[in-house]
């Protein structure tokens, strides 16, 4: 599909990361994905993780994992995205 967009960008493509991880992406967890790729691979993989995670029944701690993959998820960009004096800021709130 040319839209504009090159191939890891257009959502319309299947990606074979998913395949090989097993899971089924929705079209927007697989923008999320490759947004949250863009900024940092370790960001990408606890995403992965976390949809993992949710899609996994037989796990009685889910909630807790989630929780703690968001955590890592919302660090992981303030350390990408802020300055220090930002950072000091967020963390006493």
């Amino acid at each position: 599909m040319k839209n504009g967009f090159d191939e890891r960008q257009d959502i319309s493509l299947p990606s074979v990361n998913f395949q090989n991880h097993g899971l089924e992406l929705s079209p927007r967890q697989a923008e999320i994905y490759r947004n949250l790729e863009a900024i940092g691979p370790e960001i990408a993989a606890f995403y992965l993780s976390g949809v993992r995670v949710l899609q996994n029944d037989d796990l009685e701690t889910s909630s807790y994992l989630l929780a703690h993959i968001a955590r890592e998820i919302e660090g992981g960009l303030r350390d990408l995205l802020s300055n220090a004096q930002e950072k000091k800021k967020i963390q006493k709130q």
